[in-house]
């Protein structure tokens, strides 16, 4: 029997991508109206040896199919997003990419049985920039599934309180400053995890993000007497963080969410939108440097001028000690973050 398969496979996986949409469709290579409609892809995530092979003919291939008149458009993929290696040291002692050679190999099996796909999951994404390596620790994972455990034993222990809380207490005027500092974190946590998903791939700080904000929420003590303010800003910390927590760990999301009061679908859920008011200061702390070194760190009116910012980290007493006998050539303000003072 003659061989017909003799195509080298970089032949198939030049153009797969518009086979795909019509794949039934034995009478034509490609349907035109379905693919120009649904291509070119719009994100591509492969390992960084693609980029010399496969995407340099699927290009290639794109741009002759184009000539033949099949497609409009020339360019398979709109973005590009090479990820890194996960590494785990071997027996040697050296850091490896996995590989059973190695003997460095971890079995998802095993994790999830002992820890669970949200925690594997978690820690995998924690794990660091995902374009970059990142080595594999053990530790990490029991980490993760601390944290998981945290989340589930604060909304536990506080189940009855955080259910009969109740979004209409929340209002700025009303709330002390402990509330108020929560609930300016919260808003800032959403802002910082939604900007930085849009695109990004950033879930390592988004992850980061959560945690740093489960640590203001252990800040603020609630009880059964707290005022229905605290209560309100509390119950609306902890559903943020589920929210929030959802694409990352959607099993045990799915069940917070439910324990919070709503009806089961946490993914059908909206995405949390940033109160703008509750991101405002009345005041901000700036570092103060003298000769880019930081000397001490001041407050000041969120409305203060920049004379008035020069003038106070002028005065501050640590900043003076570094002046003494010098002469100030510069001040420099930058907005919101810092004060340079250049002496000689």
């Amino acid at each position: 029997t003659r061989e017909s398969d003799t195509m080298d496979t970089f032949v198939d996986s030049s153009w797969y991508f518009l086979r795909y949409l019509s794949a039934q469709d034995s009478t034509q290579a490609v349907d035109s109206a379905i693919t120009n409609k649904w291509m070119p892809v719009d994100q591509y995530i492969g390992g960084i040896e693609h980029a010399i092979l496969h995407l340099l003919y699927a290009r290639f291939f794109t741009k002759a199919i184009k000539d033949l008149g099949l497609i409009d458009f020339d360019e398979p993929f709109k973005h590009l997003f090479t990820q890194g290696m996960i590494c785990k040291k071997g027996p040697d002692g050296q850091l490896h990419k996995m590989s059973k050679s190695k003997g460095n190999v971890v079995s998802p099996e095993v994790l999830l049985q002992k820890y669970g796909a949200d925690t594997v999951r978690l820690y995998t994404l924690f794990i660091g920039p995902p374009e970059k390596e990142a080595e594999w620790q053990d530790t990490g994972v029991e980490g993760a599934s601390r944290f998981l455990k945290r989340i589930w034993r604060r909304i536990a222990e506080n189940h009855d309180l955080l259910v009969e809380a109740t979004s209409s207490s929340l209002d700025l005027s009303a709330m002390a400053d402990p509330e108020r500092d929560l609930y300016r974190k919260t808003n800032e946590t959403i802002q910082h995890i939604t900007r930085g998903l849009d695109g990004a791939f950033t879930f390592n700080t988004a992850i980061a993000a959560i945690m740093e904000l489960m640590n203001a929420i252990d800040h603020l003590k609630i009880t059964d007497d707290s005022s229905s303010s605290a209560k309100a800003v509390f119950r609306d910390a902890m559903v943020n963080v589920v929210l929030l927590l959802s694409p990352f760990a959607p099993h045990i999301a799915e069940e917070l969410w439910v324990e919070l009061g709503h009806a089961p679908g946490v993914m059908n859920a909206d995405w949390p939108v940033v109160n703008e008011e509750a991101l405002k200061r009345d005041e901000l702390q700036l570092v103060v440097q003298v000769n880019g070194k930081v000397r001490d760190k001041i407050k000041v009116a969120s409305s203060a001028s920049k004379e008035e910012i020069e003038s106070t980290a002028l005065a501050a007493e640590k900043v003076q000690q570094w002046l003494e006998g010098k002469t100030i050539r510069k001040v420099i303000v930058v907005p919101g973050r810092l004060v340079n003072i250049a002496v000689s």
